[in-house]
């Protein structure tokens, strides 16, 4: 009994190092996707909808496709959304815009797949997602739409080892 109890916590702690020796070439090595989130542009489309657009600047490793892959987990709160390696942009719905003289918080979190899928690099675990908050409040102004107190974070959520 005891003989087996030294043998299943060999193969445990075995198992173990392999896991956290395997190299992080995706993540560590290459470090954040982003370097610099700015607010952009305001704009009005014919459909009353509002189009804002975000400056950014990225990682130089990861190809344009990564970015135009861009998701969010809740997509009802959004007409539209895209991404490229300078630029985020999201539409909102009419619906969804403060009132005139009104103010209203918005909270996006977007996200990215795995850097695994995109370029040459390999982590250990489970497929990996990278997420961009952006939070921000929205005025309308009679119907000029001002943005302000914008604050950006990415975080990386590692897959299941």
């Amino acid at each position: 009994m005891k003989i087996l109890r030294i043998i299943r916590f060999m193969s445990v702690l075995i198992i173990a190092n392999s896991l956290t020796s395997c190299t992080d070439t995706c993540n560590k090595k290459l470090g954040d996707t982003f370097y610099s989130v700015e607010k952009g542009s305001t704009t009005i489309l014919s459909s009353q909808n509002l189009k804002l657009d975000f400056k950014t600047s990225t990682l130089s490793d990861l190809p344009e496709q990564y970015f135009s892959d861009i998701f969010l987990f809740d997509d009802s709160v959004l007409d539209s959304l895209y991404a490229s390696k300078t630029n985020v942009g999201i539409i909102i719905k009419q619906a969804d815009l403060p009132a005139i003289n009104d103010t209203k918080n918005f909270k996006y979190q977007l996200s990215f797949g795995d850097r695994r899928t995109y370029i040459d690099c390999k982590h250990p675990g489970m497929s990996d997602t990278y997420q961009l908050d952006l939070n921000f409040d929205l005025k309308n102004n009679n119907s000029i739409y001002e943005m302000s107190n914008f604050t950006w974070e990415e975080f990386h959520s590692a897959g299941a080892l």
